[in-house]
């Protein structure tokens, strides 16, 4: 085998090795991405939730300050 061969056999090694590691870098990222997207729909999803149940906290706080405001009144009777 030439040293023109020879060359040429790492170039092409060389070659296949570089994409293998390009498609693994191109999967790896398009995994991150989709991550990203999904943690990214999971902490929307979290915050309506969170605004849900502030909402509710606070019809529940005023219905619980009407019922202690009337029992007041009553037993101040």
């Amino acid at each position: 085998m030439s040293s023109a061969e020879t060359a040429e056999t790492v170039r092409q090694r060389l070659e296949g090795a570089l994409t293998k590691l390009e498609s693994a870098i191109d999967d790896h990222v398009r995994t991150d991405g989709e991550k990203i997207s999904r943690l990214r729909q999971q902490l929307d999803e979290a915050r309506q939730e969170n605004v849900r149940l502030h909402e509710s906290s606070a019809a529940i706080a005023a219905r619980l300050e009407a019922a202690i405001g009337k029992l007041k009144s009553v037993l101040e009777r």
